[in-house]
């Protein structure tokens, strides 16, 4: 069945439909947002294979110069030197070094409030491809590409900086975890706030009581990006230093997502048994379901995100009420609190791929809030708050108020910090989120 059938005939059309919106607790906005997006979008298939752009420069097939315009951008100007197109990729753990300070160097970004990952996921369902800069044959182009700050927390008025020079991380320090963490924080990316707080914590060993008295952007860091943050540094103590950036990219991913089962009395057992049974070792908004929990107290104290599965009552042998329903933590190891809920038919014979999508849809529009800003001749702009504990990567709307016959669109390379917002353009009227998928820092 694919995602126009389900969303015609998924369990969200069954005795209950329609989507509810449940908030408990304050939402903190956090990270910057910007009515405009930053330069030209990367190209989202590659044309040609990337070049790595120290190896271009060596082979004098481009020339590079950089530009540090305010505190968290840098502009790149290439030269491409030789006779064909070239893609230029930037390799992970690139610094940007002048007399005392240091910058890591993100990849190319759609939006502002986003580090981009040299390494990023294009679309829904993709591993992750290079992400690429081209340039035709004996043309020159800019962009402006994200960079946090390794060595300075200065807040006096920045000045531009022309004279940096490149170096990589294993050039720049010898402490091997350190040189693993840029290298995958730049290859994978995550909001700008959090990539920021991680550079500042694991270069400059700063504590939370000094990084409360800073800000990215003009915000301060809220609680669900200090979890972030302290999650990737408290699992970069146990990587490798020889892991791919899939492979790192997959142990961030675990145990990120917790699902918790619950239903009391006998009627109600069969359908937490049937839910416990079958839904490990499956997915929901991209992020793997490990295992399940009918305690609360079992939670892993590293989740950010938690599914409620309820068995709320039992229509029928084989066919119960579902109550799911999604809930972030007032920090690590802290209380959980919802923020989003629906209701839905759970029969044993529909297929477990199915019910997790269906789930995925009737609780989107609860994560993702899109509200219409301003209109334009070709495209609308939409305020988009992402209401959730991570950052969220990517999302698939409808378009469309027919959910017969939807129009889906999809935006990606988001990068939105938790409980933070963006500005989006989007060919449309209206806007409803239908699928999810977050960054795995």
């Amino acid at each position: 069945m694919n995602r126009r059938d389900l969303m015609r005939t998924g369990l969200a059309s069954g005795i209950f439909t329609g989507y509810s919106r449940f908030h408990y607790g304050a939402d903190v906005a956090g990270g910057a947002w910007s009515p405009t997006p930053t330069e030209l979008p990367p190209i989202s298939s590659l044309q040609e294979p990337p070049t790595s752009l120290n190896e271009a420069i060596a082979k004098k097939q481009v020339q590079a110069e950089w530009l540090i315009t305010e505190p968290f951008r840098v502009r790149l100007s290439l030269k491409n030197l030789s006779a064909r197109r070239i893609s230029i990729h930037i390799e992970p753990g690139t610094l940007l070094v002048h007399e005392k300070q240091a910058w890591l160097v993100g990849g190319p970004t759609k939006y502002v409030g986003q580090f981009g990952g040299q390494f990023q996921v294009q679309d829904f369902g993709t591993e992750s491809q290079p992400s690429s800069i081209p340039v035709s044959s004996n043309r020159s182009t800019s962009i402006v590409l994200p960079i946090i700050s390794l060595t300075s927390t200065s807040n006096e008025k920045f000045t531009q900086i022309k004279d940096a020079h490149v170096v990589s991380a294993t050039e720049w320090t010898k402490d091997a975890k350190v040189i693993t963490g840029l290298k995958s924080l730049s290859a994978i990316g995550s909001s700008m706030s959090v990539a920021q707080g991680i550079g500042w914590r694991m270069v400059k060993q700063l504590g939370w009581e000094q990084l409360s008295k800073l800000a990215v952007e003009g915000n301060a860091f809220n609680n669900f990006e200090r979890q972030s943050i302290d999650r990737f540094l408290g699992l970069l103590d146990g990587l490798a230093s020889d892991q791919t950036v899939e492979s790192i990219r997959n142990e961030l991913l675990k145990d990120k997502l917790t699902v918790l089962v619950t239903g009391f009395g006998p009627k109600r057992a069969n359908g937490v048994k049937y839910l416990t049974e079958n839904i490990s070792e499956s997915n929901f908004m991209g992020m793997p379901i490990e295992r399940t929990e009918t305690s609360p107290a079992a939670s892993p104290k590293s989740a950010g995100l938690r599914l409620e599965l309820h068995i709320v009552d039992q229509l029928k042998p084989g066919a119960f009420i579902l109550e799911s329903s999604l809930a972030s933590r007032s920090g690590t190891g802290g209380i959980w609190m919802k923020f989003a809920k629906s209701r839905s038919l759970l029969r044993f014979d529909t297929e477990i791929p199915m019910l997790m999508e269906s789930l995925e849809t009737q609780l989107a529009p609860s994560v993702v809030a899109l509200k219409r800003a301003s209109a334009g001749p070709m495209t609308n702009r939409f305020r988009l708050e992402n209401l959730s504990p991570l950052t969220l990567s990517s999302v698939e709307l409808m378009t469309n108020l027919n959910a017969s016959d939807p129009a889906l669109l999809e935006l990606t390379g988001l990068g939105v910090t938790a409980r933070g917002r963006s500005i989006v353009k989007i060919p449309s009227n209206s806007a409803k989120a239908v699928r999810l998928r977050f960054g795995a820092i």
